[in-house]
């Protein structure tokens, strides 16, 4: 019994989390799936038993992957979790719309489950929270035009 379970866990580590993330890159590189519909790619609700294995294998293999749509960043609207903003009030609206004005990666969702789980395992790590918020604004630079550049 140990050994099969080592096995299947090997298979799931080594074998099933990397595909199914190469899967989800390439359906966005083609644009099999749209900003509108790649949540649907995501892990839906808490997963269990040998699951919930495969969930944090993918959550962790899609860090720095742009596999996140976010309607504000410039150039490239796909951006990797690790270098998204999701809103930490998700009824904020107006921050939301100042982010967008400065580009902000910010990332929203249809699904609030999907935002749990990528805050749940480490995969998104930075909220609008109002020290994260002076921390990325105080490193802008006010340019002789009058707009602020990141530096």
């Amino acid at each position: 019994g140990k050994a099969r379970a080592e096995w299947n866990e090997s298979i799931v580590q080594g074998l099933a989390a990397p595909s199914y993330i190469r899967l989800v890159v390439a359906a966005i590189r083609t644009k099999s799936v749209s900003e509108e519909t790649y949540e649907l790619l995501f892990p839906q609700r808490p997963l269990s038993g040998p699951w919930q294995l495969l969930g944090e294998e993918f959550m962790k293999g899609i860090s720095n992957l742009p596999v996140l749509y976010s309607k504000c960043a410039k150039p490239n609207q796909w951006v990797p979790p690790s270098k998204s903003i999701l809103l930490h009030d998700d009824n904020d609206l107006k921050l939301a719309e100042i982010l967008s004005m400065d580009h902000v990666p910010l990332v929203t969702f249809h699904n609030n489950a999907l935002k749990e789980n990528l805050l749940k395992y480490g995969t998104c790590t930075t909220t609008s929270l109002p020290k994260t918020l002076r921390a990325y604004f105080s490193r802008r630079q006010v340019t002789p035009e009058g707009s602020i550049e990141s530096e």
